[in-house]
Protein backbone atom coordinates (compact mmCIF):
# COMPACT_ATOMS: atom_id res chain seq x y z
CA UNK A 1 0.00 0.00 0.00
CA UNK A 2 1.30 2.97 -0.80
CA UNK A 3 2.26 5.94 2.00
CA UNK A 4 -0.59 8.68 2.05
CA UNK A 5 0.23 12.28 3.17
CA UNK A 6 -3.02 13.95 5.51
CA UNK A 7 -2.86 17.79 6.32
CA UNK A 8 -4.91 19.31 9.66
CA UNK A 9 -5.53 23.01 10.46
CA UNK A 10 -6.95 24.93 13.03
CA UNK A 11 -9.37 26.33 10.54
CA UNK A 12 -10.35 22.61 8.70
CA UNK A 13 -13.20 20.79 8.60
CA UNK A 14 -13.23 16.79 9.62
CA UNK A 15 -16.41 16.62 7.11
CA UNK A 16 -13.24 16.89 4.08
CA UNK A 17 -10.50 14.61 2.35
CA UNK A 18 -7.70 15.57 4.78
CA UNK A 19 -5.64 15.23 1.44
CA UNK A 20 -4.41 18.52 0.48
CA UNK A 21 -4.20 22.06 2.23
CA UNK A 22 -7.56 23.12 0.85
CA UNK A 23 -8.99 19.54 2.07
CA UNK A 24 -7.70 19.89 5.44
CA UNK A 25 -9.23 18.50 8.69
CA UNK A 26 -9.65 20.07 11.86
CA UNK A 27 -9.43 17.49 14.54
CA UNK A 28 -6.22 15.14 15.19
CA UNK A 29 -9.36 12.57 15.80
CA UNK A 30 -10.19 12.54 12.31
CA UNK A 31 -5.95 11.40 11.71
CA UNK A 32 -5.99 8.81 14.12
CA UNK A 33 -8.28 6.79 12.42
CA UNK A 34 -7.03 6.79 9.06
CA UNK A 35 -3.39 7.30 9.37
CA UNK A 36 -1.33 3.85 8.45
CA UNK A 37 2.39 3.13 8.97
CA UNK A 38 4.59 5.02 6.26
CA UNK A 39 1.84 8.22 6.09
CA UNK A 40 2.52 11.65 7.07
CA UNK A 41 0.64 14.13 8.90
CA UNK A 42 1.21 17.59 8.14
CA UNK A 43 0.34 20.23 10.60
CA UNK A 44 -0.76 23.59 8.85
CA UNK A 45 0.79 26.95 10.77
CA UNK A 46 -1.10 27.93 13.99
CA UNK A 47 -2.12 27.29 17.34
CA UNK A 48 -4.20 23.92 17.90
CA UNK A 49 -5.62 23.91 21.23
CA UNK A 50 -6.48 19.97 21.58
CA UNK A 51 -3.55 17.51 22.34
CA UNK A 52 -1.62 15.85 19.89
CA UNK A 53 -2.02 12.00 21.00
CA UNK A 54 -1.95 9.50 18.43
CA UNK A 55 -4.40 6.83 19.35
CA UNK A 56 -4.44 5.09 16.34
CA UNK A 57 -1.74 2.12 15.06
CA UNK A 58 1.55 1.87 15.52
CA UNK A 59 4.51 2.64 12.90
CA UNK A 60 7.24 -0.30 12.16
CA UNK A 61 10.32 0.38 12.37
CA UNK A 62 10.45 0.25 8.29
CA UNK A 63 7.36 3.05 7.93
CA UNK A 64 7.51 4.91 10.78
CA UNK A 65 4.26 7.17 11.12
CA UNK A 66 5.16 11.02 10.81
CA UNK A 67 4.07 13.99 12.15
CA UNK A 68 5.22 17.74 11.40
CA UNK A 69 5.05 21.12 11.22
CA UNK A 70 4.11 22.31 7.54
CA UNK A 71 6.69 25.35 8.43
CA UNK A 72 9.30 24.68 11.36
CA UNK A 73 8.46 26.20 14.02
CA UNK A 74 5.34 27.66 13.40
CA UNK A 75 2.41 25.65 14.77
CA UNK A 76 2.10 25.68 18.90
CA UNK A 77 0.31 22.87 20.17
CA UNK A 78 -1.07 24.64 23.88
CA UNK A 79 -2.55 22.66 26.53
CA UNK A 80 -3.61 25.73 28.17
CA UNK A 81 -3.11 24.53 31.45
CA UNK A 82 -5.61 21.65 31.48
CA UNK A 83 -3.97 19.12 29.97
CA UNK A 84 -0.47 17.27 28.18
CA UNK A 85 -0.13 18.92 24.76
CA UNK A 86 1.85 16.13 23.32
CA UNK A 87 1.07 12.70 24.83
CA UNK A 88 2.97 9.86 22.90
CA UNK A 89 1.74 6.27 24.02
CA UNK A 90 2.28 4.85 20.98
CA UNK A 91 6.04 3.45 18.98
CA UNK A 92 7.78 4.15 15.95
CA UNK A 93 6.19 7.90 15.41
CA UNK A 94 8.16 10.94 13.89
CA UNK A 95 7.47 14.49 15.14
CA UNK A 96 9.25 17.30 13.70
CA UNK A 97 8.89 20.91 14.13
CA UNK A 98 6.28 21.80 16.83
CA UNK A 99 6.41 24.13 20.02
CA UNK A 100 4.19 22.88 22.68
CA UNK A 101 3.24 24.76 26.04
CA UNK A 102 1.23 25.07 28.77
CA UNK A 103 0.81 21.25 30.37
CA UNK A 104 -1.15 20.56 33.11
CA UNK A 105 1.00 18.36 34.18
CA UNK A 106 4.02 17.62 31.51
CA UNK A 107 4.37 19.11 28.18
CA UNK A 108 5.79 15.95 25.95
CA UNK A 109 4.75 13.03 27.80
CA UNK A 110 6.35 9.85 25.73
CA UNK A 111 5.50 6.46 27.05
CA UNK A 112 6.18 5.18 23.85
CA UNK A 113 9.32 3.59 22.53
CA UNK A 114 11.27 3.53 19.64
CA UNK A 115 9.83 7.51 18.44
CA UNK A 116 12.38 10.19 16.97
CA UNK A 117 11.04 14.28 18.05
CA UNK A 118 13.14 16.27 16.38
CA UNK A 119 13.30 19.80 16.15
CA UNK A 120 10.60 20.68 18.66
CA UNK A 121 10.56 23.17 21.49
CA UNK A 122 8.54 22.78 25.03
CA UNK A 123 7.38 25.56 27.22
CA UNK A 124 5.86 25.48 30.55
CA UNK A 125 4.58 22.68 32.22
CA UNK A 126 2.71 22.47 35.51
CA UNK A 127 4.86 25.16 38.12
CA UNK A 128 3.15 22.99 41.39
CA UNK A 129 3.78 19.10 40.20
CA UNK A 130 5.88 16.59 40.01
CA UNK A 131 6.72 18.23 36.67
CA UNK A 132 8.81 17.75 33.03
CA UNK A 133 8.36 19.88 29.91
CA UNK A 134 9.57 16.26 28.08
CA UNK A 135 9.33 13.49 30.05
CA UNK A 136 10.36 9.77 28.51
CA UNK A 137 9.11 7.25 30.90
CA UNK A 138 9.23 3.84 31.04
CA UNK A 139 10.38 3.89 27.47
CA UNK A 140 13.08 2.89 25.40
CA UNK A 141 14.77 3.51 22.29
CA UNK A 142 13.91 7.48 21.99
CA UNK A 143 15.18 9.97 20.34
CA UNK A 144 14.86 13.66 20.84
CA UNK A 145 17.02 15.57 18.93
CA UNK A 146 17.79 19.55 18.47
CA UNK A 147 15.08 20.21 21.07
CA UNK A 148 14.65 23.51 23.08
CA UNK A 149 13.14 23.05 26.63
CA UNK A 150 12.78 26.18 29.40
CA UNK A 151 10.18 27.91 31.57
CA UNK A 152 8.16 26.03 34.63
CA UNK A 153 8.61 22.23 35.82
CA UNK A 154 10.71 20.77 38.09
CA UNK A 155 12.72 19.03 35.19
CA UNK A 156 13.29 20.31 31.85
CA UNK A 157 13.91 16.93 30.49
CA UNK A 158 13.70 13.73 32.32
CA UNK A 159 14.59 10.03 31.19
CA UNK A 160 12.59 7.92 33.74
CA UNK A 161 12.72 3.99 34.10
CA UNK A 162 13.74 4.11 30.66
CA UNK A 163 16.90 2.21 28.46
CA UNK A 164 18.60 3.08 25.18
CA UNK A 165 17.02 6.72 25.06
CA UNK A 166 19.29 9.82 23.28
CA UNK A 167 18.72 13.50 24.26
CA UNK A 168 21.29 14.89 21.62
CA UNK A 169 21.52 18.51 20.65
CA UNK A 170 19.19 20.42 23.22
CA UNK A 171 19.02 23.56 25.15
CA UNK A 172 17.39 23.41 28.49
CA UNK A 173 16.94 27.03 30.40
CA UNK A 174 15.19 26.04 33.63
CA UNK A 175 13.36 29.43 34.70
CA UNK A 176 11.10 28.20 38.24
CA UNK A 177 8.55 26.01 39.84
CA UNK A 178 6.41 26.61 42.65
CA UNK A 179 5.64 23.19 44.27
CA UNK A 180 2.53 24.21 46.00
CA UNK A 181 0.82 20.73 45.23
CA UNK A 182 4.41 18.67 45.76
CA UNK A 183 6.24 18.94 49.62
CA UNK A 184 9.82 18.23 48.43
CA UNK A 185 12.18 20.99 49.13
CA UNK A 186 11.81 24.09 47.47
CA UNK A 187 13.07 25.63 45.77
CA UNK A 188 13.67 22.75 43.09
CA UNK A 189 14.68 22.19 39.60
CA UNK A 190 17.04 20.53 36.69
CA UNK A 191 17.51 20.90 33.51
CA UNK A 192 18.38 17.33 32.27
CA UNK A 193 18.19 14.26 33.82
CA UNK A 194 18.82 10.67 33.50
CA UNK A 195 16.89 9.01 36.21
CA UNK A 196 16.76 5.62 37.61
CA UNK A 197 17.91 4.36 33.97
CA UNK A 198 19.77 2.48 32.21
CA UNK A 199 22.04 2.65 29.20
CA UNK A 200 20.97 6.18 28.04
CA UNK A 201 22.91 9.22 26.03
CA UNK A 202 22.90 12.66 26.57
CA UNK A 203 25.38 14.48 23.52
CA UNK A 204 25.80 17.75 23.06
CA UNK A 205 23.55 19.66 25.22
CA UNK A 206 23.57 22.31 27.23
CA UNK A 207 21.91 23.48 30.24
CA UNK A 208 21.73 26.78 31.05
CA UNK A 209 20.89 29.00 34.05
CA UNK A 210 19.45 29.26 37.67
CA UNK A 211 19.05 24.93 38.54
CA UNK A 212 18.71 24.87 42.17
CA UNK A 213 20.03 21.46 42.24
CA UNK A 214 22.35 20.33 39.41
CA UNK A 215 21.66 21.38 35.47
CA UNK A 216 23.09 18.20 34.01
CA UNK A 217 23.09 14.68 36.03
CA UNK A 218 22.65 10.86 36.03
CA UNK A 219 21.12 9.32 39.85
CA UNK A 220 19.80 6.47 40.85
CA UNK A 221 17.65 7.54 43.90
CA UNK A 222 17.25 4.42 46.36
CA UNK A 223 18.37 0.81 47.13
CA UNK A 224 16.54 -0.82 44.75
CA UNK A 225 17.18 0.69 41.27
CA UNK A 226 19.88 1.55 39.21
CA UNK A 227 21.46 4.16 36.72
CA UNK A 228 23.64 1.53 34.58
CA UNK A 229 25.99 2.53 31.49
CA UNK A 230 24.51 5.78 30.75
CA UNK A 231 26.73 8.37 28.68
CA UNK A 232 26.54 12.31 29.26
CA UNK A 233 29.14 13.32 26.22
CA UNK A 234 30.02 16.67 24.76
CA UNK A 235 27.54 19.13 26.79
CA UNK A 236 27.89 21.82 28.36
CA UNK A 237 26.18 23.26 31.56
CA UNK A 238 26.74 27.40 31.78
CA UNK A 239 24.73 29.48 34.71
CA UNK A 240 24.04 26.59 37.34
CA UNK A 241 21.99 28.15 40.34
CA UNK A 242 22.83 31.44 38.96
CA UNK A 243 21.08 34.39 37.06
CA UNK A 244 21.45 34.49 33.40
CA UNK A 245 23.07 38.39 34.21
CA UNK A 246 25.88 36.32 36.47
CA UNK A 247 24.80 37.19 39.50
CA UNK A 248 24.31 34.78 41.97
CA UNK A 249 20.35 33.23 42.58
CA UNK A 250 18.81 34.52 45.60
CA UNK A 251 15.48 32.88 46.67
CA UNK A 252 12.87 33.65 49.00
CA UNK A 253 12.57 32.15 52.49
CA UNK A 254 9.22 31.07 52.03
CA UNK A 255 7.69 28.94 49.45
CA UNK A 256 5.16 30.52 47.57
CA UNK A 257 1.46 30.56 48.67
CA UNK A 258 -1.40 28.98 49.31
CA UNK A 259 0.28 25.93 50.05
CA UNK A 260 0.80 23.66 52.62
CA UNK A 261 4.40 22.23 52.08
CA UNK A 262 6.89 23.85 54.18
CA UNK A 263 9.95 22.23 53.03
CA UNK A 264 12.80 24.40 52.27
CA UNK A 265 15.88 23.51 50.60
CA UNK A 266 19.30 24.63 52.36
CA UNK A 267 21.57 25.59 50.22
CA UNK A 268 24.35 24.73 52.74
CA UNK A 269 24.39 21.19 52.36
CA UNK A 270 26.44 19.78 49.43
CA UNK A 271 25.43 18.80 45.75
CA UNK A 272 23.60 21.96 45.02
CA UNK A 273 23.77 24.76 42.35
CA UNK A 274 26.24 22.19 40.19
CA UNK A 275 27.10 22.07 36.54
CA UNK A 276 27.20 17.99 36.04
CA UNK A 277 26.03 15.37 38.66
CA UNK A 278 26.56 11.71 39.46
CA UNK A 279 24.70 11.28 42.94
CA UNK A 280 22.09 8.46 44.49
CA UNK A 281 22.22 5.23 46.84
CA UNK A 282 20.78 3.01 44.09
CA UNK A 283 23.58 0.84 41.93
CA UNK A 284 25.71 3.32 39.57
CA UNK A 285 27.99 1.85 37.39
CA UNK A 286 29.94 1.53 33.99
CA UNK A 287 28.83 5.26 33.63
CA UNK A 288 30.70 7.67 31.00
CA UNK A 289 30.88 11.64 31.76
CA UNK A 290 33.31 12.47 28.57
CA UNK A 291 34.07 15.98 26.85
CA UNK A 292 31.84 17.79 29.21
CA UNK A 293 32.08 22.05 30.16
CA UNK A 294 31.15 23.61 33.16
CA UNK A 295 31.21 27.05 33.74
CA UNK A 296 29.88 29.80 35.88
CA UNK A 297 28.40 27.40 38.49
CA UNK A 298 26.95 29.11 41.60
CA UNK A 299 28.53 25.23 43.15
CA UNK A 300 30.68 22.71 41.84
CA UNK A 301 31.23 22.25 38.28
CA UNK A 302 31.49 18.40 38.87
CA UNK A 303 30.02 16.18 42.05
CA UNK A 304 29.85 12.98 42.79
CA UNK A 305 27.84 11.36 45.64
CA UNK A 306 27.47 7.81 45.87
CA UNK A 307 26.20 5.64 48.70
CA UNK A 308 24.88 2.66 47.26
CA UNK A 309 27.18 -0.17 44.98
CA UNK A 310 28.78 1.93 42.57
CA UNK A 311 32.00 0.78 40.18
CA UNK A 312 33.70 2.08 36.82
CA UNK A 313 32.10 5.30 36.61
CA UNK A 314 34.35 7.43 34.40
CA UNK A 315 35.13 11.25 33.58
CA UNK A 316 36.85 11.77 30.34
CA UNK A 317 38.64 15.18 28.58
CA UNK A 318 36.59 17.34 31.28
CA UNK A 319 36.93 21.23 31.52
CA UNK A 320 35.44 23.19 34.77
CA UNK A 321 36.38 26.31 34.72
CA UNK A 322 34.91 29.94 36.69
CA UNK A 323 32.82 27.85 39.08
CA UNK A 324 31.98 27.86 42.59
CA UNK A 325 30.85 31.10 42.67
CA UNK A 326 28.87 30.77 45.81
CA UNK A 327 30.08 27.48 46.88
CA UNK A 328 29.72 26.63 50.99
CA UNK A 329 32.79 26.83 52.97
CA UNK A 330 32.29 23.32 54.25
CA UNK A 331 31.66 22.04 50.59
CA UNK A 332 35.29 23.40 49.08
CA UNK A 333 34.43 26.83 49.09
CA UNK A 334 33.92 29.84 47.26
CA UNK A 335 35.88 29.20 43.59
CA UNK A 336 35.86 25.30 43.58
CA UNK A 337 35.51 23.50 41.05
CA UNK A 338 35.08 20.18 42.60
CA UNK A 339 36.33 18.43 45.74
CA UNK A 340 39.28 16.14 46.07
CA UNK A 341 37.63 14.07 48.61
CA UNK A 342 35.21 12.78 45.72
CA UNK A 343 38.02 12.08 42.91
CA UNK A 344 37.71 8.30 44.84
CA UNK A 345 34.51 7.96 43.41
CA UNK A 346 35.27 8.25 39.93
CA UNK A 347 37.08 4.81 38.80
CA UNK A 348 38.90 6.52 35.98
CA UNK A 349 40.16 10.15 35.42
CA UNK A 350 41.64 11.07 32.71
CA UNK A 351 42.54 14.55 30.18
CA UNK A 352 41.33 16.73 32.90
CA UNK A 353 41.49 20.32 32.79
CA UNK A 354 40.23 21.93 36.25
CA UNK A 355 41.21 25.59 37.16
CA UNK A 356 43.06 25.63 39.64
CA UNK A 357 43.74 21.91 40.45
CA UNK A 358 44.93 20.32 37.17
CA UNK A 359 45.52 21.89 33.96
CA UNK A 360 47.34 19.64 32.11
CA UNK A 361 45.04 18.01 30.33
CA UNK A 362 43.05 18.30 26.89
CA UNK A 363 39.86 18.68 28.41
CA UNK A 364 36.15 18.53 26.72
CA UNK A 365 36.36 18.67 23.00
CA UNK A 366 33.57 20.22 21.68
CA UNK A 367 33.97 21.58 17.59
CA UNK A 368 32.67 18.09 16.46
CA UNK A 369 29.24 16.28 17.04
CA UNK A 370 28.46 13.38 18.72
CA UNK A 371 26.35 10.77 16.90
CA UNK A 372 25.24 7.87 19.14
CA UNK A 373 27.70 7.50 21.21
CA UNK A 374 30.44 8.15 18.75
CA UNK A 375 32.73 11.43 17.97
CA UNK A 376 32.48 12.60 14.38
CA UNK A 377 33.85 15.03 12.08
CA UNK A 378 30.46 16.66 11.59
CA UNK A 379 30.59 20.45 12.88
CA UNK A 380 28.71 21.31 15.99
CA UNK A 381 28.81 24.81 15.65
CA UNK A 382 26.89 27.28 14.66
CA UNK A 383 24.38 25.84 17.36
CA UNK A 384 21.61 23.74 15.29
CA UNK A 385 18.77 25.11 16.50
CA UNK A 386 20.62 28.59 16.94
CA UNK A 387 17.62 30.51 15.09
CA UNK A 388 14.63 29.27 16.63
CA UNK A 389 16.22 29.73 20.01
CA UNK A 390 16.98 33.27 19.33
CA UNK A 391 13.27 33.40 17.75
CA UNK A 392 11.45 31.97 20.94
CA UNK A 393 13.78 32.80 24.18
CA UNK A 394 15.79 35.66 22.93
CA UNK A 395 19.14 34.29 23.21
CA UNK A 396 21.96 32.35 21.18
CA UNK A 397 23.97 29.91 22.61
CA UNK A 398 27.29 30.67 20.02
CA UNK A 399 26.55 34.02 21.70
CA UNK A 400 26.45 33.37 24.56
CA UNK A 401 29.94 30.89 24.16
CA UNK A 402 31.25 34.16 22.37
CA UNK A 403 30.55 36.29 25.36
CA UNK A 404 31.67 33.70 28.14
CA UNK A 405 35.40 33.34 26.53
CA UNK A 406 35.58 37.17 26.12
CA UNK A 407 34.72 37.40 30.08
CA UNK A 408 37.45 35.06 30.39
CA UNK A 409 40.31 36.57 28.05
CA UNK A 410 39.70 39.89 30.16
CA UNK A 411 41.31 38.69 33.12
CA UNK A 412 44.25 37.60 31.12
CA UNK A 413 42.71 33.46 31.71
CA UNK A 414 43.26 30.39 29.54
CA UNK A 415 41.06 30.20 26.63
CA UNK A 416 38.30 27.87 27.01
CA UNK A 417 37.88 25.37 24.56
CA UNK A 418 34.86 26.80 22.76
CA UNK A 419 34.28 28.86 19.91
CA UNK A 420 34.60 32.39 18.48
CA UNK A 421 33.44 33.90 15.70
CA UNK A 422 32.56 30.13 14.12
CA UNK A 423 36.26 29.12 14.98
CA UNK A 424 36.88 26.48 17.26
CA UNK A 425 39.56 27.54 19.99
CA UNK A 426 41.86 24.71 21.86
CA UNK A 427 42.31 25.12 25.55
CA UNK A 428 45.68 26.86 26.21
CA UNK A 429 45.95 28.00 22.95
CA UNK A 430 48.01 31.20 22.74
Amino acid sequence: MQAATYYIGPNGNDALTGTSVAEAWADFGAAWTVLQPGDTLILLDGVYTQPLEPNGRNGTAEEPITIRAQHDGQVTIDGEDVRIPVHLYRDYYVIEGITARNGNHTVYFISGSHNTLRRVSGYDANPDVNSDVFAIYDSHDNLLEDCIAAGTGRKMIMIYRGGNNTIRRCFADWRSWDGRDWCDDWPWGDNIQIYNSDYNIIENSIGYGSVPVWSIAVQANAPYVSAIGNQVLGSISIFAGMNHDSTVKHWPAARPQPTECTQLRDFGWPSQRAGFAIYGNGVIRDNLFRDIFAWGSAGLGLTAILDGEHANNRIEYVTLLNNGLDNPEWWGGIGAEWRAEEEYLWDQRSELWVEGVDESGIGARLDTRYENGLLTDIPLWPWPMEERIQAELGLSPTILINSIRAQWEAVAKPVIPFIRDGVFVAPLLD
